[in-house]
């Protein structure tokens, strides 16, 4: 397994809502952790060619700093082979009886495991939903909290994936989480 480099920046944005971010370096790049009113606000996987960190090391002093440091900390751990589910406060994404049934369902399927979007729209309760479940992981907010990485095409075909490098970090995602489990 890769070491997680510790090196955390912070950064904090301004206007209506305040919301605040912290950086954090990662085997496949860099993981950017947004707080909003106490709960993650959104997880996004970039590339460390395109995602720099902007901030030095720094004492992180802000409101929802608590929450940014709990996520870093459980991200952190996933990376070292450590965590198999998370337990963070999300925002919460999609207010329909679908979505909130759609992402319980993906937040179910365990670390190492894969199901195809299909089984998902199944498992949830919407057997001819496929597409649309495709449609909710790509805008998936929490990619590895909820893990639309685990979600795959029918007969096993890897198919999108908006986090870092697109499907190339899907893959390497579940080869790792296969890895971790294997030494486990």
């Amino acid at each position: 397994m890769a070491a997680v480099a510790a090196k955390i920046g912070a950064k904090k944005m301004t206007g209506p809502g305040l919301v605040e971010s912290l950086r954090v370096r990662v085997p496949i790049g860099a993981v950017q952790i947004s707080a909003k009113e106490g709960k993650i606000f959104e997880i996004l996987l970039k590339p460390a060619k395109n995602f720099p960190l902007e901030v030095e090391e720094q004492e992180i002093s802000f409101a929802n700093t608590a929450v940014l440091k709990l996520a870093a900390m459980q991200i952190q751990e996933y990376f070292a082979g450590g965590r198999k589910k998370f337990s963070l406060p999300l925002c919460p994404q999609g207010k329909s009886d679908f979505s909130r049934k759609i992402y319980a369902c993906l937040e179910s399927i365990p670390y190492g495991e894969m199901c195809t979007y299909g089984e998902l729209a199944v498992t949830a309760g919407f057997p001819r939903a496929a597409r649309a479940v495709g449609q909710m992981m790509a805008r998936n907010r929490f990619p590895l909290v909820l893990p639309c990485h685990r979600v795959i095409g029918c007969q096993g075909r890897m198919t999108g994936f908006s986090g870092g490098e697109g499907i190339s970090t899907k893959e390497w995602l579940l080869k790792f989480e296969k890895t971790a489990l294997a030494i486990a």
